[in-house]
């Protein structure tokens, strides 16, 4: 455990008595709503401080006990899209949350520039957050609508199995990031919806979709005390972390069992045109999948004190569109199919990785 100079704890007093008191002076009218979304002193990225100044508040946002209503500029994120968390060591220490409660990375293309400028402007939103004991998150109510009045661009995102243009694309990412690193905590998950397919970032069973108000991402804060977000973009990796301010005295692991997979359909469209023997695949497909997951909780000493099966999920088979000249041998191309979809899945799994 943490043990600072005495300076320092007085800071962890103060801040972890000002983390209690503040939504309850706020509610009963002694402190502006608007209070809680920001502690005093924030620094702006252009700013520093100087060694004879006051040392900066950290930015540190209350996630308040009902979202404002109102048009888009009520649920704006910050306009800054900062790629690094601005909540550092210094800041958890003298907010008393320094103990990692879960932490998980997912990794990005950096050419895709609409992606990841979504990305950006996403986490920036979650960063910094506090979640009071028993308060709920929304991913749909912290991130806000994904529009361009809000900062969001164009970038691909997944709809009904397919890959379509969307503002807003690639949050997903996200918060499937998110979830997977809400999976290694005590935090209650009260709402979480798959994908229509399985996504490359992370294994099947492991994914969190969200889309405007109709699906959202929800967990619970279950501590006794706060719990800090940070999410950060470092070169190609996404990475959210959820902080506490006591350690944890448990390990956990997530498994997934695969219990079956599908070869997707392959319907042949007869085209005179191409030459005799050849073909040419019109629409992608993919396998599907139904998948079992798992969270396995040790002790100090190692042992499995609980095994718990969150829930089972299947994705269902894609199916290819091949355009077939005369003469084609079907099987054959049912083979060649098969073989490109096991590389695929190879590269996704380098993908994981965040290898090339």
């Amino acid at each position: 455990m943490y043990r600072g100079p005495a300076k320092e704890d007085f800071l962890v007093v103060l801040a972890a008595v000002a983390t209690c008191i503040a939504p309850v002076l706020s509610a009963w009218g002694y402190l502006p709503a608007s209070s809680l979304r920001a502690l005093p002193g924030r620094l702006h990225p252009s700013e520093t401080a100087t060694a004879a100044g006051p040392e900066p508040a950290p930015p540190v946002r209350w996630l308040p006990a009902a979202h404002p209503s109102g048009g888009p500029e009520a649920y704006a994120p910050s306009p800054e899209a900062y790629v690094p968390s601005m909540i550092g060591e210094d800041a958890r220490r003298r907010l008393g949350l320094v103990h990692l409660l879960g932490r998980y990375s997912t990794y990005f293309d950096p050419a895709l520039r609409g992606r990841v400028a979504n990305l950006r402007r996403a986490a920036a939103a979650i960063d910094g957050l506090l979640l009071q004991p028993g308060q709920e998150f929304s991913f749909n109510d912290v991130v806000g609508p994904r529009t361009p009045e809000t900062g969001y661009v164009e970038a691909p995102e997944l709809v009904a199995g397919e890959l379509v243009p969307g503002v807003g694309g690639g949050i997903c990412q996200l918060s499937s990031t998110l979830y997977n690193a809400v999976l290694y905590t005590a935090l209650r998950v009260t709402e979480r919806v798959h994908h229509s397919r399985p996504l490359g970032y992370v294994p099947p069973g492991r994914d969190a979709t969200v889309y405007d108000d109709v699906l959202d991402l929800r967990f619970v804060n279950t501590e006794p005390d706060p719990v800090l977000l940070s999410a950060e973009m470092v070169e190609n990796r996404l990475t959210v972390a959820i902080w506490g301010s006591r350690p944890s005295s448990r390990e956990v692991k997530i498994e997934q069992s695969e219990e079956r997979r599908l070869p997707p359909p392959v319907e042949f469209i007869a085209d005179p045109s191409l030459p005799p023997g050849s073909w040419k695949v019109e629409r992608r497909g993919g396998d599907g999948v139904e998948v079992v997951v798992f969270r396995l909780v040790y002790d100090a000493a190692g042992q499995l004190v609980h095994r718990e099966r969150l829930y089972r999920d299947f994705y269902a088979p894609r199916s290819y569109a091949v355009r077939a000249g005369p003469g084609v041998d079907r099987e054959a191309v049912r083979h060649a199919l098969r073989g490109d979809r096991e590389r695929e899945r190879a590269r996704e799994l380098l993908r994981a990785w965040g290898l090339p």
